[in-house]
């Protein structure tokens, strides 16, 4: 035992310590760094340094939490209030809290929102700590390469600090908020450590209950946070750390839900962030249209919403010079968007769809891209070289992927016209994919350079306006593929009605929306050969029978 402290300072951190309700061997090494402290003279260099340690580790809050609100019903207006959509994450919260109101000892699920940027993901966490009534702090991990920014260094270096978990738990001052790590996919292995190692202790149930910070050095019980994480890119984050998650995707919006985000959350948002009467002015649907079609190209919200904020940049310009003058109404029209942005930033119609029609070696395929679906012309047109290594170039600023689709295409169009007894010896061909600067690559433009390259050889152009998407085998089989709901729905935009799928795909057409899905063909397909029966004219019997065409030999 020691004399009570006769410095002030001294005095306020030991009652700190007392009323801190810190577990009781806790308590007992913090007394031991305290003893310590008091018979340590002011000027030593380490006197600072640990009276700045104890009172950060008295400050935490070790028993202090939010008394959370287990209301479904409640949970369920909040997220109907906050996001337009999203069905999946929202039933899946809701079952959370139902789990939680039969048993609120039981630790919940970490959950990893994942999608492109734009669709919500950190709203939806707000959202999640508003429902619950408990504290919200986020955590930006992008950029992050230090083992340290998460476990914190040790008080024996200069200017040390605790880790990010400890310090958003001490500004939380609640032992059970809801910690968002954001952007975790971002995350890089540096030089001093793996900062995805660190975050394992963390995000493992089995071990958070002792968690233990570089700086406080003490077992801290972390098992009480709803941690939350974003990423953009699943494949991104370490295989390790991605078994401790449950992922769930979010998807981007259709077009038909980003007018109904705008009309019934953005618009009404930023009049109200730029004090401006909703009676006042009016922005037509086919303008809500115009911006989402020609001048955003995006899965989420936010590029629309920044284009909905210059609209009322511009109205607020006129509104201050027009100040004395009677107030008048503003209706913004899609002729007024010319003059407030210029010129349109995207073609709606795909020239090169309609360009692509009755040509022969021209198929369409679809792509996904991080901003949604994308149309993708394949074309494909013979060599006149005689350079033996010539073979099939490809160009179009392709991927490794697409480069051994193209071979398989090849390969497979050998044994089919081999077993069909058609005159080809050799091939040579240029195969493009358009839009050379844009890099592409992914297995899944198999079945549409297929397609292409058999038109090339037989001199019969495809059916026009059909979409097709599938990874093609050797043996000529459709594999499945990903995003498809991005890539219907590029199609539908496109004036594409007829789309070909792979057949291991059907159960992702529920994804798409009802009146997408019901004004389209939706055609699924096992084989190539399905593939090929579909898109040509007299279908496969006049692929397979030599003397309803005629074709030259093609040697290099």
């Amino acid at each position: 035992m020691f004399k009570t402290p006769a410095s002030h300072e001294l005095h306020e951190l030991l009652k700190a310590i007392k009323g801190s309700g810190m577990p009781t061997p806790i308590h007992t090494e913090i007394m031991k760094e305290f003893k310590r402290l008091h018979e340590m003279n002011t000027s030593n260099p380490d006197y600072s340094v640990s009276i700045n340690y104890i009172r950060y580790v008295a400050n935490l809050p070790w028993n202090k939490r939010t008394e959370e609100t287990l209301d479904l019903e409640k949970a369920r207006n909040v997220l109907k209030l906050d996001h337009y959509a999203m069905d999946k994450v929202k039933n899946r919260i809701l079952q959370f809290i139902a789990v939680k109101i039969l048993n609120p000892d039981r630790r919940g699920p970490i959950l990893c929102f994942v999608g492109p940027p734009g669709v919500g993901k950190t709203t939806i966490a707000k959202a999640i700590a508003n429902s619950l009534n408990r504290t919200f702090k986020r955590i930006s991990l992008g950029g992050i390469n230090h083992y340290s920014d998460i476990k914190g260094h040790r008080r024996t270096y200069i200017g040390a600090m605790p880790g990010c978990i400890i310090q958003a738990i001490n500004q939380a001052k609640t032992n059970n908020p809801v910690i968002l790590l954001d952007e975790i996919d971002k995350m890089y292995k540096g030089s001093s450590g793996d900062p995805a190692a660190a975050l394992l202790e963390v995000l493992d149930p089995e071990q958070n209950s002792s968690f233990v910070d570089s700086y406080v050095n003490l077992p801290f019980d972390v098992s009480q946070v709803m941690f939350i994480s974003t990423a953009n890119n699943p494949f991104r984050i370490p295989q390790t750390l991605r078994d401790r998650m449950e992922i769930i995707y979010l998807e981007g919006y259709t077009e038909d839900e980003k007018m109904q985000i705008a009309e019934l959350y953005l618009i009404p948002k930023i009049l109200k962030d730029h004090n401006m009467n909703e009676l006042q002015i009016t922005i037509c649907k086919e303008t809500i249209k115009d911006i989402i079609q020609k001048y955003t190209m995006e899965t989420g919200v936010r590029g629309l919403q920044r284009k909905l904020e210059v609209i009322c940049h511009y109205i607020a310009v006129d509104m201050v010079e027009n100040s004395n003058k009677k107030i008048k109404n503003y209706v913004i029209t899609p002729e007024l968007l010319l003059n407030i942005f210029d010129n349109e930033l995207y073609n709606v119609k795909n020239k090169l769809v309609e360009q692509s029609c009755n040509k022969v070696g021209v198929s369409i395929g679809l792509s996904w891209t991080p901003v949604g679906g994308k149309i993708q012309i394949i074309e494909a047109t013979k060599l006149h070289s005689r350079n033996e290594k010539c073979g099939i170039i490809l160009t179009g600023l392709v991927g490794q992927s697409l480069k051994e689709s193209v071979m398989i295409a090849q390969n497979w169009i050998q044994s089919f016209v081999k077993n069909n007894n058609v005159n080809i010896n050799d091939f040579a061909a240029h195969v493009h994919l358009p839009t050379g600067g844009i890099q592409k690559d992914g297995p899944s433009a198999g079945i549409s350079i297929a397609c292409a390259l058999v038109s090339l050889y037989w001199k019969v152009p495809l059916r026009p306006m059909i979409g097709m998407t599938g990874e093609i085998s050797l043996s000529g089989y459709v594999l499945p593929i990903g995003g498809l709901k991005e890539k219907i729905i590029a199609a539908y935009n496109s004036n594409i009605r007829t789309v070909i799928i792979p057949e291991l795909n059907q159960k992702d057409i529920k994804k798409i929306p009802k009146n997408i899905r019901e004004d389209l063909n939706i055609i699924p397909v096992k084989n190539i050969e399905e593939v090929l029966d579909i898109v040509f004219p007299g279908g496969l019997a006049m692929l397979q029978n030599p003397s309803f065409i005629t074709m030259d030999t093609c040697k290099l």
